[in-house]
């Protein structure tokens, strides 16, 4: 597809990602996405452990970048979710009616419940 002077790859390189390894396993099969998620999961395990070395009460290097990830991670995704009022709402998803679990038929039922409740404090975590 050529618009002007710019050619674009078809949509097929973008929705499409064949597998790199095990391409003749079904289940195991290794493509970007599961590279995407292995990242997502060895990234910040990698950030940790390296943050965890160090001692002190300054924080320095790989400690302040963890240390950040974990105040964002309090500020804009726990506490969001708790909600001003100090309690957690969550809703019931229903994700083993869905189709795919179920031979392609939905069997969801409405209404999908929203629940609320107060976490209990832990010793282990000062927030």
């Amino acid at each position: 597809m050529i618009f002007g002077a710019v050619e674009f790859p078809p949509i097929e390189n973008v929705i499409e990602w064949p597998a790199f390894l095990f391409e003749d396993s079904t289940y195991f099969a290794f493509n970007k996405i599961a590279l995407i998620y292995a990242l997502g999961m060895i990234i910040p395990t990698a950030i940790f452990l390296l943050a965890n070395r160090g001692s002190g009460l300054v924080p320095r290097g790989f400690r302040t970048v963890a240390e950040g990830i974990v105040e964002f991670v309090d500020s804009q995704c726990i506490q969001a979710a708790i909600g001003p009022d100090g309690q957690l709402h969550f809703f019931s998803s229903q994700l083993h009616r869905t189709p795919f679990f179920n031979s392609g038929k939905d069997v969801t039922t409405p209404p999908f419940s929203i629940f609320r409740a107060r976490p209990r404090p832990s010793s282990r975590f000062p927030f």
